[in-house]
């Protein structure tokens, strides 16, 4: 399995356990897990338009695509879930 391969699989893992944590289906987090701290995971960071954000925000987005290239094949291989996701806000990146 090459990587990018690879980090699709680790997305769609990390997605579909988002998914039921956001809907409320999931179980209870391994206890390895619950003793995590947002410093001590692996962290990626990327920018997302204001609406966008707001919308997560609210809980009426629950999913976030990324068009697949190498970049984010790259970063996604780095990370195994769970990891950190930082979204900022373009729109304050782009008037600073």
């Amino acid at each position: 399995m090459d990587a990018h391969q690879k980090a699709i699989e680790n997305w769609d893992r990390y997605m579909d356990r988002l998914s039921k944590q956001v809907s409320g289906t999931a179980s209870k987090p391994p206890a390895i897990h619950q003793k995590m701290r947002a410093k001590d995971l692996p962290k990626i960071t990327t920018t997302i338009k204001r609406a966008w954000l707001r919308e997560i925000a609210a809980g009426r987005k629950r999913v976030e695509y990324r068009e697949i290239k190498p970049y984010w094949t790259r970063r996604f291989s780095e990370v195994k879930a769970p990891f950190l996701l930082r979204l900022i806000n373009e729109d304050a990146t782009e008037s600073a």
